[in-house]
């Protein structure tokens, strides 16, 4: 799995980094929900909401 680049600024999330389901509309969905909790979670953390 990659990490975030440019000191966490730049997620990647794509099929191709996807680690199941790798090449097929399945993995790019996953790696998108992936990201999008990973941008999240910070967010989360910092305001004392919990991520779901």
């Amino acid at each position: 799995m990659l990490r975030p680049a440019l000191g966490g600024r730049l997620h990647w999330a794509s099929t191709e980094t996807a680690t199941g389901h790798a090449g097929h509309i399945e993995g790019a969905l996953l790696s998108g929900e992936r990201a999008a909790r990973a941008i999240l979670s910070p967010v989360a953390n910092s305001s004392g909401v919990t991520a779901g």
